[in-house]
């Protein structure tokens, strides 16, 4: 959620989600911001990574949110997905197993 406020256009909204599909519940976080670029997406979820444009860093952080996120969620059987489209905003999407 902090990455959709961070990345979202000033006065926009960050809208969440929760849905029960099935054996999985999900949770989505959609933005209306930047978006990603499709060259850099597969790589977004790596360990210490930044958006940078031209060698400069656009945004603070250091870079293991989305890492370490994806890491807990697959250690509980899950799945992080991101959608997205540049100037129009993403979706990150958590898929959990139901428990009894």
């Amino acid at each position: 959620m902090d990455n959709a406020v961070k990345f979202s256009h000033p006065h926009g909204s960050v809208e969440i989600r929760l849905t029960e599909q099935g054996s999985h519940v999900t949770v989505s976080v959609e933005d209306h911001g930047i978006g990603i670029d499709p060259q850099i997406r597969p790589r977004i979820f790596d360990r210490f990574f930044h958006m940078e444009k031209e060698g400069e860093e656009l945004y603070s952080g250091i870079g293991i949110g989305l890492s370490i996120t994806r890491q807990v969620i697959q250690q509980h059987r899950g799945t992080l997905d991101v959608v997205s489209e540049p100037g129009k905003g993403s979706t990150f999407t958590i898929s959990l197993l139901k428990w009894k």
